[in-house]
């Protein structure tokens, strides 16, 4: 039994090199994709099992990019760091669970079972932090957007062209909103690069995933398309930016109502029972006391 934990592990780590290598094509069987005189072949051979995998891996790569994206992480280092972070956690849940069965808090198999349960939920927690920090960085853009869009519409009426607007946002609003004025520079530079205002807008909406940029985008290129107005549009939408910001801010205050019942009623109103009846009981059983020790008992023994 004390070479258990080792075999889990060594079994684990098996598995996944298994997934993590690079499956190689079988070469096809004689004659089986030979064309026929007529131009097609004989037989349609179907993917492989390591192919059928290995394009799984990919796309479960590329949704995990995607994802990393959306938290803010651009570094392709942190890809291959995800999955040796999460086989970490695994064995330190093991690790964990032998230690407590070596304790003697539980048997050696409830602890390697519990160590298992614990590495399974463990892979999940970096996929939450992902999650948790998409949507800081989406709240973080929907409270700057219409700043920054009432600063580039004021820079535009100024006589600025787009490009530098976004330069003077991003100088502007630095120190207020600081992911704004570094995602206000990776559009500026896609611009110099060579891609129109509204594909760098587009590209910004993607890597945040918001749908208020997704519209931005959409208005830019139909200004782009059809010649109207940038400053006009920019104003437009900014107004729209604002109204609903307003009334998003209105659904949360109606939403705060019902949310502070729970605490009132599960902490203050408990308190307040027993700052005001607490008095009141003390005097009633002060008072079945006195009564106990004043009353005679009535009858007696007999003779």
């Amino acid at each position: 039994m004390d070479y258990l934990p080792w075999l889990v592990m060594v079994i684990a780590g098996v598995l996944a090199l298994y997934l993590v290598w690079p499956a190689r094509q079988p070469a096809p069987a004689d004659g089986g994709g030979s064309p026929t005189p007529g131009g097609r072949s004989a037989r349609t051979v179907p993917p492989s099992r390591p192919a059928k995998a290995k394009a799984r891996a990919d796309k479960a790569r590329a949704s995990l990019r995607e994802r990393l994206v959306h938290a803010g992480i651009y570094s392709e280092k942190i890809l291959p760091m995800l999955g040796f972070i999460r086989l970490g956690l695994v064995g330190l849940m093991i690790f964990l669970g032998y230690q407590l069965a070596l304790l003697g808090f539980v048997s050696t198999g409830a602890g390697l079972t519990l160590g298992l349960f614990g590495g399974a939920f463990a892979t999940l927690a970096p996929s939450f932090y992902l999650d948790f920090l998409k949507e800081r960085r989406q709240m973080a853009m929907r409270r700057a957007l219409p700043d920054a869009l009432d600063v580039i519409v004021v820079s535009l009426e100024g006589g600025l062209p787009v490009a530098a607007s976004f330069q003077r946002v991003a100088s502007e609003l630095s120190d207020v909103h600081p992911m704004l004025a570094n995602e206000l520079t990776i559009v500026q530079r896609e611009m110099q690069m060579g891609r129109s205002l509204g594909q760098a807008v587009q590209s910004m909406a993607a890597r945040f995933d918001l749908d208020d940029l997704r519209n931005m985008a959409s208005v830019i290129q139909q200004t782009e398309r059809y010649g109207t107005g940038v400053t006009r549009a920019f104003r437009v939408f900014s107004d729209a930016l604002r109204e609903r910001r307003q009334y998003r801010a209105e659904e949360l205050a109606r939403k705060a109502t019902v949310k502070l019942m729970f605490p009132t009623v599960l902490c203050i109103l408990p308190a307040m029972f027993i700052v005001i009846l607490a008095p009141t009981v003390f005097r009633a059983l002060a008072m079945l006391q006195d009564l106990n020790t004043t009353v005679p008992i009535s009858g007696g023994p007999g003779p």
